[in-house]
């Protein structure tokens, strides 16, 4: 296994164990497939925890461990503009994936653009959650660990798309803050402010926060792409926890090697596969001997 001169000082054990599951379940699917990790892509991009290219598909995951204290997701705080399950930091994140693809080579490696999905994969929970326990998607049953995954459809958000639809007027709202105080829609831009900028807010912003507010917006870039990133962007949530990867994945292993002592081989197993999230600039295949 080729390594590089520096160590990926930001494994993690929840990467790990992701990354040891999905290995394993992908084997015994026999399903062809090849991993990576942010340092065989060369993207800063949001969403290269991992790389997963299985069944047509680039799965590119990113990975948020949440701490038992802390697992509800609230709606609210997907639709915010800032924070870590915000849908409007994703989205740049997309357009900025889909520009880098022309030029990076270690992207068009993957293959067509269209044929990614952005997953975030978390085993916190999101309120008023719509998503499905069972699919018949291959790539779908080799990276759900538990819990279940969704996609914002317009039929199950309307919200979401209502969102995005109103973001380039609340811009032009946002603009007239800035030069004239008599704002001609003032209940739709509190009624966005509110959505995406401050849930607490029952009053206009000044002309300073929304400037601020105004900048944030420009800076998502065109956001007439919303469409096409909603549909190729999924949740999974409340998937397996550090434990219960463990557990799943030395499951795996029994079934690979057809043993119930499987103490050793996980040891020696995820070593490897902590090595390789650290230091490796090899992708991971199902002809991997790890």
């Amino acid at each position: 296994m080729k390594t590089t001169r520096l160590a990926n000082i930001n494994v993690t054990a929840f990467k790990v164990n992701v990354a040891g599951f999905l290995f394993t379940r992908a084997i015994n699917m026999k399903q062809m497939f090849e991993m990576a990790t942010h340092t065989k892509m060369g993207t800063p991009c949001m969403f290269n925890d991992i790389a997963l290219k299985l069944g047509g598909h680039t799965l590119f995951l990113q990975l948020k461990d949440c701490l038992w204290f802390n697992k509800n997701i609230e709606m609210s705080q997907i639709l915010q503009l800032k924070g870590d399950f915000s849908l409007l930091r994703y989205y740049k994140a997309f357009g900025e994936i889909k520009k880098q693809w022309k030029q990076n080579i270690n992207l068009q490696h993957y293959g067509r653009f269209e044929d990614s999905i952005f997953i975030v994969y978390t085993n916190g929970e999101v309120s008023q959650e719509k998503g499905n326990e069972v699919d018949n998607t291959v790539w779908q049953k080799v990276i759900c660990s538990g819990g279940r995954y969704f996609n914002f459809s317009e039929d199950k958000f309307p919200e979401v798309h209502e969102m995005f639809g109103n973001l380039e007027s609340c811009k032009q709202l946002l603009a007239e803050v800035r030069y004239d105080s008599k704002v001609t829609s003032k209940h739709k831009l509190l009624a966005i402010i509110h959505k995406v900028w401050n849930i607490k807010t029952t009053t206009l912003i000044d002309v300073f926060e929304a400037q601020k507010m105004l900048r944030e917006l420009q800076d998502l870039g065109d956001l007439s792409h919303y469409k096409e990133f909603l549909s190729s962007f999924w949740f999974f949530t409340g998937q397996a926890n550090n434990q219960a990867l463990e557990e799943q994945t030395k499951r795996e292993i029994a079934l690979a090697f057809e043993t119930s002592n499987t103490k050793l081989i996980y040891t020696n197993f995820k070593k490897k596969i902590h090595d390789w999230c650290r230091y490796s600039n090899e992708s991971l295949t199902q002809e991997s001997s790890i």
